[in-house]
């Protein structure tokens, strides 16, 4: 239930407040970010991440810096506003590459490579998008694997080269045996 998750958070908030706790408080304001964006209340999900990622530079909390960095190109991703969602995604892509996680740096990699493709911008979407191929098979994430091969599918059907695009087609069928990738991908 939201409501009664935002008055909770609401109320960590006061308290972590009142005792000065501004490592824990960057992370109430981003659950609480997290849930607006999940509402679909962009701008109240875009308040609340700015605070959070006031804080955690503020204490020097990179992770979590990183966390808003990505979740306020998510929000801006939803309201289709691609350019600043790129510049946040790059912010978070930066502190991740510093911090050396693997999962993450693929997992944005793959985000930005996306966002590439429906711009249009093919070159820096296939760069992103081997990018995040590179960590995410490193790491043998088999799902986040899936996601990425699919947007290189969708990437090669939008410049119709066919081929290429039936290669990863068929990569989505060995890891998804529930064809579910492959669907989305002949509806699309």
């Amino acid at each position: 239930n939201y409501s009664k998750a935002i008055i909770l958070i609401k109320e960590s908030i006061l308290l972590k407040t009142a005792i000065r706790d501004s490592i824990n408080l960057s992370n109430s304001y981003r659950k609480l970010s997290n849930i607006y964006f999940e509402l679909g209340s962009y701008e109240k999900s875009i308040d609340y991440t700015l605070k959070s990622i006031k804080l955690a530079i503020l204490t020097h909390n990179k992770m979590e810096a990183s966390f808003g960095y990505y979740l306020l190109g998510m929000v801006y991703t939803n309201t289709k506003d691609y350019y600043k969602s790129l510049i946040y995604l790059k912010k978070a892509l930066a502190i991740k590459i510093n911090l050396e996680n693997k999962e993450d740096i693929g997992m944005v990699y793959s985000r930005i490579g996306s966002l590439y493709c429906i711009l249009g911008q093919v070159d820096s979407a296939f760069i992103n998008l081997k990018n995040a191929s590179k960590y995410l098979n490193q790491i043998n994430k088999k799902e986040l694997l899936n996601i990425n091969i699919t947007e290189m599918g969708k990437l090669y059907l939008q410049i119709s080269n066919y081929d290429s695009a039936n290669f990863y087609l068929q990569k989505c069928t060995a890891y998804d045996s529930t064809k579910n990738i492959v669907q989305f991908l002949i509806e699309d």
